[in-house]
């Protein structure tokens, strides 16, 4: 069980990862899918980087299942990025990402492990993840995604997330006045 890294590579040809399953960390950061690229049902089953990566053609990751953390920030998806019944299990990071035509976020579902309702209440909720101070900036694009989209539900969603872990961060962080 190695690690996989594809940094830098040039795919000129379609890149079929269809049904893969990739067991340890995954690394296609920098890399340039001229055609399609295809991840259609794999499983990754660690953390995977897409960071910088450029998809020039279809970008297919339908029913792909992401067990660890995943990060598409600064990605550039030129052509469409169908995200239909992927799962994420964290949240995945879509800082700074480009796309011609956005996913729509009501395709795709997200684990959120960090955040626990304490109450049947809207929005009554609480965070439990340990100071991570990137979920609000990765909540932040989320949101920006479902703007983009329409997707006024699930941008009301992303915006109450972004609100409690930057609260949360900013509760356990110590201020000292000078």
């Amino acid at each position: 069980h190695s690690e996989s890294f594809f940094t830098n590579a040039q795919f000129y040809e379609q890149a079929n990862f269809s049904s893969s399953s990739f067991n340890n960390i995954t690394n296609f950061e920098n890399c340039v899918f001229q055609s399609i690229a295809n991840f259609s049902k794999s499983k990754l089953y660690s953390n995977t980087s897409f960071k910088y990566a450029q998809f020039r053609g279809i970008a297919n990751f339908e029913e792909c299942h992401f067990l660890g953390e995943c990060s598409f920030l600064a990605c550039q998806f030129d052509h469409i990025i169908s995200l239909i019944s992927t799962h994420f299990h964290g949240v995945p990071d879509f800082t700074q990402t480009y796309f011609k035509e956005p996913p729509s976020t009501s395709h795709f579902a997200i684990n959120h492990t960090e955040v626990t309702h304490l109450k049947q209440k809207p929005f009554i909720l609480s965070v439990t993840h340990k100071h991570d101070r990137s979920l609000p900036v990765k909540y932040r694009s989320l949101k920006k995604l479902a703007i983009l989209t329409h997707d006024h539900e699930a941008e009301q969603q992303f915006f109450a997330y972004e609100l409690l872990t930057k609260r949360n961060i900013e509760k356990k962080s110590k201020v000292y006045w000078v």
